[in-house]
């Protein structure tokens, strides 16, 4: 709590999972305003093949809903939709577009009205900037059709999460390739 009250500005706390309930609890319960990669169905595709779809829906759900009971407090709350992670690269992006436009329905229906959309960088520029520009159009136009106008919605842009090369120079210009990336398309995260 001391560490979020230190600075004036929106603090995330991150931790992939299938069941982030408890960490999420604590998080928020200590003034953080977003849990990223919360669990749920983005972590469900990345990090598990046992546990059943339906609970990792159920989650989710839990986290929205968590989310939901500060909002309607007064807190504003940042959601998360999120394609799979790319760590090996063998997913495409319109997979991962897909994914987060139906994983968009979770947050918003719980009544979420800030949502952060976005996509690991994976160290082809042109493609990765691109992908962050059509995922958060494609976001915005898939709720406008659902009714869910009066959402936000906000790009987020993450490093490359697979293994990085051995050598010093071409990681640092694996993380400089992410910043710009974020800076070209303005993602706010």
């Amino acid at each position: 709590r001391k560490l979020v009250e230190s600075v004036d500005m929106p603090m995330a706390i991150g931790g992939p999972t299938i069941d982030s309930r408890l960490s999420a609890e604590i998080g928020l319960a200590s003034g953080y305003t977003n849990v990223s990669s919360g669990g749920g169905v983005g972590s469900y595709v990345n990090y598990s093949k046992k546990t059943p779809y339906e609970t990792a829906i159920r989650m989710q759900l839990y986290g929205c809903c968590l989310y939901a009971y500060y909002q309607k407090r007064g807190i504003p709350m940042i959601g998360h939709a999120g394609g799979p992670l790319n760590v090996t690269g063998a997913t495409p992006p319109s997979l991962g577009t897909a994914f987060t436009i139906t994983t968009l329905l979770i947050p918003v229906t719980q009544g979420l009205k800030y949502i952060s959309v976005g996509a690991v960088s994976q160290g082809n520029l042109i493609r990765d900037i691109a992908t962050n520009i059509c995922r958060l159009e494609l976001s915005r136009e898939y709720l406008d059709k659902w009714g869910y106008e009066d959402v936000e919605l906000l790009l987020g842009n993450g490093n490359l999460d697979g293994p990085y090369p051995t050598d010093h120079a071409q990681s640092i210009v694996l993380v400089l390739q992410a910043s710009m990336v974020s800076a070209l398309t303005k993602a706010q995260s």
